[in-house]
C-alpha cells in the first residue's frame, strides 16, 4: 500500500506531510497465520514546509504556490527510502481560498431536495457572500441533519486545477481537496449532536507575515447541525494587536442569537505554526 501525502495550504505557507502506509486487513491476517509473530514497524511521518511571496495577481500567487508545493514534495521524495510514485495526495485549504456557508431552507419535501433547486440555492449563497469572486469557485453542498439548512462549500477552481496538475507532475493522484475546516466541522458536529449544545467555530489562517490573515470565517452549530455561517474580511492585525477579530465575532454571535453560554471554538490554520489569537467566550463579549 502506498503512503499518503497530506498538503496543508494557507495563504502563503504550506506543509507537506508523508504518512507511512498502514498495514491492511490482508497483512494482519498474514501475520496471524505465521508461526512467529512479526511486530509491525511504525515509521515516523516526514514533514516539509515551504512559503512563497504573493504576486501582483492571483495567477502569479498560485504559480508561486504550486512551485513551493513541488519543492516540498520533491524534498519528501529525497528523504523517503522508496518511490512515492502512485501515492495519494490529500489537500486541505484555508479560508482565503475557500468558503463555507449555510442557507436556511425547508428540505423536507422532495422538490426542495432536487439537484436543480439545491444548486440554485448554493450558488446564490456563494454569490451573496463572495460577490464577483464566487464565479472563480467550484460549489458543493450537503443537507444538514436538521433538514432545515443547506451547508455550502466552495473551492477556488484554479487552485483545484493546478493541484491536479501538480499531483500528475509528481506522479501522484489527487485523492481529495477540501477546506481545512471541513474535517474540524464534522468532528464538532458529532460532538454537538451528542451533547445537544450550541457552539461557534472561528476559522482563521496565517498571512505571509505569520499573523492572522484578513479573511475570517464563522460557523454556528446547534444540536449537530450547522445553522449559520459568515465569511468576512477585516484589517490585518498589527504589532499592536488584533482589535478587529473580537468585534467581528461579537457581531456574528448577536446576529445568530447566541446565548451567553455559547462555546467559541478557535480553528486556526495551519494549527502548528503559531499560536493563533483565542477569541473571547460569548459571556466575555457580552459584558
Amino acid at each position: 500500500m502506498k503512503p499518503v501525502v497530506e498538503l496543508d495550504i494557507s495563504a502563503a505557507h504550506l506543509r507537506a506531510t508523508l504518512r507511512p502506509a498502514v498495514a491492511g486487513w490482508g497483512s494482519r491476517v498474514l501475520r496471524k497465520l505465521q508461526r512467529k509473530p512479526v511486530e509491525p514497524t511504525q515509521a515516523a511521518a516526514l514533514t516539509e514546509t515551504a512559503s512563497w511571496t504573493p504576486g501582483a495577481t492571483r495567477a502569479e500567487t498560485l504559480a508561486a504556490l504550486f512551485e513551493a508545493g513541488a519543492q516540498a514534495l520533491q524534498a519528501l521524495r529525497a528523504r523517503h527510502p522508496s518511490s512515492l510514485d502512485g501515492s495519494r495526495l490529500v489537500v486541505r485549504t484555508g479560508v482565503s481560498a475557500s468558503y463555507v456557508g449555510v442557507a436556511p431552507m425547508d428540505l423536507s419535501s422532495p422538490s426542495a431536495r432536487s439537484e436543480q433547486q439545491l444548486r440554485a440555492v448554493a450558488k446564490a449563497v456563494t454569490q451573496e457572500a463572495m460577490g464577483t469572486e464566487a464565479a472563480a469557485h467550484d460549489v458543493r453542498w450537503r443537507m444538514e441533519a436538521s433538514q432545515a439548512h443547506l451547508c455550502v462549500i466552495t473551492l477556488e477552481s484554479a487552485l483545484v486545477t493546478g493541484l491536479h496538475a501538480l499531483a500528475q507532475a509528481q506522479r501522484m493522484a489527487l485523492a481529495s481537496c477540501q477546506p481545512a475546516i471541513v474535517e474540524r466541522l464534522d468532528s464538532e458536529l458529532t460532538a454537538s449532536r451528542r451533547r445537544r449544545d450550541a457552539r461557534t467555530l472561528v476559522w482563521t489562517e496565517l498571512d505571509p507575515s505569520g499573523g492572522r490573515h484578513a479573511a475570517l470565517g464563522f460557523i454556528r452549530l446547534v444540536d449537530g447541525s450547522a445553522v449559520n455561517a459568515w465569511r468576512t474580511v477585516t484589517q490585518a492585525p498589527s504589532d499592536a494587536g488584533d482589535p478587529w477579530l473580537q468585534p467581528a465575532l461579537q457581531r456574528f454571535l448577536i446576529a445568530s442569537g447566541a446565548g451567553l453560554e455559547e462555546q467559541v471554538v478557535p480553528c486556526a490554520w495551519p494549527a502548528h505554526t503559531t499560536q493563533a489569537p483565542v477569541p473571547a467566550a460569548a459571556e466575555e463579549l457580552a459584558a
